[in-house]
């Protein structure tokens, strides 16, 4: 009778170390995510660089002018030289509405944006993150943007920012 109730037990104290591994693993990924944003803000390249693959994929689905949707393909060497360069006003990439799901060494990440030229508004959008777990931790191997200048909601906390 004693075996059964051990087993209980255990099960037990593995539920719990498995339900408080998955926040720190969500705290990881986001991390990850949001080292990208920081380097944007402080020119940082190499920041932006450490949270990619070599050969990670960047894309944004666009609406051209005959109303037809599209997926261009960005460069990730030509991002990392854009935040690099000094600028006379900061890029700020404020995010909210994470939503992070993990299952084992993938992750995705889902974000509502808006994009700031110093204190000045430029378009919203979403930015959607895949990431692999590598010997080194989190990086990104996919990012896909949507961008808009019309239909924003962005926080009232964030807009404050900008004023």
């Amino acid at each position: 009778m004693r075996a059964p109730r051990n087993y209980f037990v255990l099960i037990i104290l593995l539920t719990g170390v498995l339900c408080q591994a998955q926040p720190t693993s969500e705290s990881e990924v986001m991390a990850v995510v949001q080292s990208i944003f920081t380097g944007m803000a402080s020119n940082n390249g190499e920041m932006v660089r450490q949270a990619f693959t070599t050969d990670a994929k960047m894309y944004t689905i666009v609406v051209d002018d005959a109303g037809k949707v599209q997926k261009r393909e960005g460069s990730l060497e030509q991002f990392i030289q854009r935040v690099s360069q000094e600028k006379e006003q900061p890029y700020s990439e404020p995010i909210w509405n994470e939503k992070v799901q993990i299952d084992r060494q993938l992750a995705s990440v889902w974000v509502d944006y808006a994009f700031y030229i110093g204190n000045s508004f430029h378009h919203c959008g979403v930015d959607a993150f895949h990431l692999m777990k590598t010997e080194g931790g989190w990086q990104v191997f996919h990012i896909v943007d949507t961008r808009r200048t019309e239909g924003c909601t962005v926080p009232e906390k964030v807009q404050a920012l900008y004023r």
